[in-house]
């Protein structure tokens, strides 16, 4: 099950194979910008800085897709541990995806 949570979200936090943090995405804070409109705090820290000092556009969804964040980084976890359970390095990079 975490396997397949990891395979149909992936894409929210890593637009490519990820190997550098150039490659990192953050849909999830478009995502969460459906939910958090109304919060001062939410524009003047995270919408700021991962968007507008980055020179990126900050584009929240119409709606809510569906997806966890937390739910997501538990499923990393999950997986990580019971596909690497012998590499600290395979595991790790798994959870590079938890930004």
């Amino acid at each position: 099950m975490s396997r397949n949570l990891v395979a149909k979200w992936r894409w929210v936090v890593c637009k490519e194979d990820c190997q550098t943090t150039q490659h990192l995405a953050w849909s999830f804070v478009e995502d969460w910008g459906t939910r958090c409109k109304t919060s001062t705090n939410f524009d003047r820290y995270l919408v700021t800085h991962y968007f507008r000092n980055r020179g990126l556009e900050f584009a929240p969804h119409s709606e809510p897709m569906g997806y966890c964040h937390f739910g997501f980084i538990t499923a990393l976890v999950v997986a990580a541990q019971f596909e690497f359970p012998h590499s600290v390095a395979q595991a790790g990079r798994m959870l590079f995806l938890a930004p």
